[in-house]
């Protein structure tokens, strides 16, 4: 009658996720029955039944007791474990979880001390803060051979945020924060990203010392500092265009707005197209898409602009109205917009990037402060 159950029982067609990735333990579970009658029996069959378990956090001391030996002249010490700061006893694996929940969890410090505590483990803020800066330093030249690397590619994206910076007051009359911004570049196609801060500053100085020596393409919104990118003080930089910057505009008109919604529709042809193909699927390779790009782009690029000068030429469009910025930022970035189909492996928009940004605007929302 059980086996019959579970025979009639489907999951509504749903298909379990096996987690390949985890380490397995398995357990033999036998009939609950007299052990010595158990011997008498025979195996018939087994069945499989998985259950997914999760243990706290944990937190593990070791103790090491180093020996030194000797044979009567000279001495011979065991070494010292590793540790990834002098004179400390937390470990690079406690230094690394610190850092994930600090960083990629957007947790605050104090929440992170908390859930320390919950599970068994005293950290005090001063000795957390402290680890957290002397990780930065240790990781400074991964840091350095991180934004070697991305900058070294041929197609990067950059991006900016910012996060309220807690300041060091020297008198009383100092601000105790300030708004500032963090400066990102990415290797899309390595998953690499490097972030810059200096002073929180939002000025185009640092973007374009970022990119003072670089040759390549640069994928960013229209803000100022990016398009002076494309000047001709920068002759080996081409700047492209992130279509969904250019759309989230006109999906801000609101969907009564029918014009804003054809704008919308065209800039959506150029996904479903793209998507059909794909580099490094079926052999699909780079050059196969900047040629399929080359084919089905251009009447779409046609059709948007036709669009756009149509919109834009109405003697009844408000020049502050939501649709009239909208046209008007497309329109500036129409050429950044054609440039992105000349090559075959960027993205259609910088939708990378943002992705990592929000980690950022996580520690936003959960920090009061950064730093």
């Amino acid at each position: 009658e059980q086996a019959e159950k579970r025979k009639a029982r489907k999951n509504n067609g749903a298909k379990r996720d096996m987690h390949y990735e985890m380490k397995e333990v398995h357990v033999t579970i036998d009939p609950v029955m007299d052990a010595e009658f158990l011997k008498t029996l025979r195996l018939f069959g087994t069945r499989t039944c998985i259950r997914y378990s999760m243990e706290p956090i944990k937190f593990i001391k070791t103790v090491y007791h180093i020996n030194t030996y000797t044979d009567g002249s000279i001495m011979y010490p065991g070494k010292t474990p590793p540790a990834l700061l002098l004179n400390s006893s937390y470990s690079p694996s406690f230094a690394a979880g610190l850092l994930q929940m600090r960083y990629i969890y957007s947790m605050p410090v104090e929440r992170i001390i908390k859930y320390f505590a919950d599970n068994g483990f005293t950290l005090r803020k001063a000795t957390a803060n402290k680890l957290i800066a002397r990780s930065a330093d240790v990781l400074e030249n991964f840091y350095k051979a991180i934004c070697q690397v991305v900058l070294q590619q041929d197609y990067v994206s950059a991006d900016e945020t910012y996060h309220k910076v807690l300041l060091a007051k020297t008198k009383p009359t100092d601000k105790g924060s300030k708004k500032g911004y963090f400066w990102a570049v990415s290797a899309p196609k390595l998953g690499l990203v490097f972030f810059v801060y200096e002073d929180g500053s939002r000025s185009e100085q640092v973007i374009l010392n970022i990119f003072s020596d670089y040759k390549g393409t640069i994928q960013s919104d229209a803000y100022a500092p990016y398009r002076k990118l494309e000047s001709d003080a920068y002759p080996d930089i081409m700047r492209i265009a992130c279509l969904q910057h250019v759309k989230r505009d006109f999906i801000d008109c609101g969907k009564e707005d029918k014009d804003a919604q054809e704008v919308v529709d065209i800039l959506n042809r150029f996904y479903r197209e793209d998507k059909k193909h794909k580099v490094g699927v079926n052999g699909w390779t780079v050059e196969d898409h900047l040629a399929y790009r080359q084919s089905y782009a251009p009447d779409i690029l046609q059709d948007l602009l036709e669009k756009l000068e149509e919109i834009s030429s109405r003697k009844d469009l408000l020049p502050k109205s939501t649709l009239a910025q909208a046209v008007g930022y497309a329109l500036n970035e129409y050429n950044a917009i054609c440039d992105i189909f000349k090559r075959g492996d960027t993205a259609l928009d910088n939708n990378y990037i943002e992705r990592i940004q929000r980690y950022i605007s996580l520690s936003r929302r959960n920090s009061m402060f950064f730093g």
